[in-house]
């Protein structure tokens, strides 16, 4: 049955974990973090070729071995690494040790205990299916499945503004958990569950005090 597998079944399979996020969704991640991302924890020397992150964890590295400071991307392994990435991220997080980030997982994984967090983030559900390309560049996905990005930091009308022609975005229910941090940081300032037509609305009469409910 392997062999009549698709290519999004591929990924998600625990040996199908190399697959590089399209230019277009990291030049959106640099633009939201100010121009410079400073580590991509899950990565390799080809990968970051687009990426361009200052410091990478490869592999052989194991960045789940290692704290993860300043912007942050991932596009976590697929499989069962997955999941232990997004809590790294987590709880990088509540250590005060990320600055901003932003991580690129399947929508079909909502409803894990592992995305739980990202609830808490603002949001990005993709409208499309993202075309990701695999590690030795013979193929692309073909994904049967949308993909969503979560974002912490203090900019969210950039990450608004860079990532809503990619799908909708979602504004979380705000860090509840950041509270148990000893973090010298203040948490990002969100507002009630609401979700909008996009960047353009922004634009509009409406200030931020009537984006919450």
């Amino acid at each position: 049955m392997t062999g009549q597998m698709t290519a999004a079944q591929r990924i998600v399979a625990s040996g199908g974990n190399e697959w590089y996020t399209p230019a277009q969704y990291i030049e959106a991640a640099r633009a939201t973090f100010g121009g410079v991302i400073d580590l991509d924890p899950a990565s390799c020397p080809k990968a970051n070729e687009t990426v361009r992150a200052r410091k990478i964890y490869t592999a052989e590295d194991d960045g789940l071995k290692h704290d993860w400071h300043g912007t942050v991307w991932l596009n976590p392994p697929y499989g069962n690494l997955a999941g232990k990435f997004v809590q790294h991220f987590v709880d990088q997080i509540r250590k005060g040790n990320i600055l901003a980030g932003i991580v690129l997982v399947n929508s079909h994984t909502t409803d894990t205990k592992w995305f739980q967090p990202l609830w808490d983030m603002l949001l990005c559900f993709t409208d499309h299916r993202i075309d990701f390309q695999a590690g030795d560049h013979s193929q692309r996905t073909g994904s049967t499945h949308g993909s969503v990005f979560a974002y912490y930091g203090f900019n969210d009308l950039a990450f608004q503004a860079e990532f809503d022609p990619f799908g909708r975005i979602v504004k979380g229910r705000g860090l509840r958990w950041h509270h148990t941090a000893p973090a010298p940081l203040p948490p990002p300032r969100f507002y009630n569950f609401v979700t909008y037509g996009g960047a353009d609305a922004l634009a509009g009469s409406r200030g931020r005090d009537d984006l919450a409910a």
